[in-house]
């Protein structure tokens, strides 16, 4: 295990791979490992070769979960090398969708810092499918920010509503984007989806969920939008 090695090994591997520089070239889950080495000469050397041979096109990911700052780095200058918007959008979410926690921030950062080169919308329905909470509260803040309106995000909507105890800034700014009333169709129907994520947080034990919901519904309601079972008048918003 290359990772507990000492100081006089970690010398030898560096005369090693000095002298030996077809040996990362020929193996390169060798320069990974070397990466890995908490030695900053050793991971210099590595990573330096790995670029060399253009290793990060296929292995970036690989080197970025090492967790180490160097190799972070080095993952980071490849992916914001990119020109391509796809490619750029694949590596972003790869990114964050890494169970690594700190190649997860780097994806969330350069999401933040290439906003206007990505495909937006395409890039957060992926990760609206992501179980992690500070995903979702990112995905939940771009569509209130975008005010993104697209069917594709009524499972993030309803799955994130439901969810008790847990994800509370998430949940409030989708609540927050769900006030507007830019969903109701011409002829008042509201998207099945919706109205039963609406239904399920008002049938709910948490009392803020419970009447951000049944006000909603009364709203809605208000607005010729019929929820089955339910019957408001204006004089009984919360007939519930």
């Amino acid at each position: 295990d290359l990772s507990k090695s000492g100081n006089i090994q970690n010398e030898v591997l560096k005369k090693y791979i000095e002298n030996n520089p077809s040996r990362i070239k020929n193996d390169i889950s060798f320069g990974l490992a070397l990466a890995a080495v908490p030695n900053p000469e050793l991971q210099d050397i590595a990573i330096a070769q790995l670029v060399k041979i253009n290793a990060l096109q296929s292995k970036w990911l690989l080197l970025a979960e090492i967790g180490l700052p160097k190799p972070i780095l080095a993952a980071r200058k490849f992916i914001e090398s990119l020109s391509d918007k796809e490619e750029l959008s694949n590596c972003i979410l790869a990114s964050i969708d890494s169970s690594v926690f700190t190649v997860r921030d780097m994806g969330l950062e350069l999401l933040d810092k290439n906003s206007e080169k990505i495909n937006n919308e395409k890039l957060l329905a992926s990760l609206s499918t992501s179980d992690d909470q500070k995903v979702q509260a990112r995905v939940a803040e771009e569509l209130l920010i975008r005010g993104i309106d697209n069917t594709v995000f009524e499972d993030f909507d309803n799955r994130v509503l439901i969810t008790r105890r847990r994800n509370r800034k998430a949940k409030e700014k989708i609540k927050d984007r769900l006030n507007s009333d830019s969903r109701i169709k011409n002829k008042g129907i509201l998207a099945p989806k919706r109205m039963e994520a609406l239904l399920n947080l008002a049938k709910g034990k948490n009392i803020r969920d419970r009447e951000w919901a049944l006000n909603r519904i009364a709203s809605l309601s208000m607005k010729g939008v019929r929820f089955e079972g339910i019957d408001f008048s204006e004089t009984n918003a919360r007939g519930y």
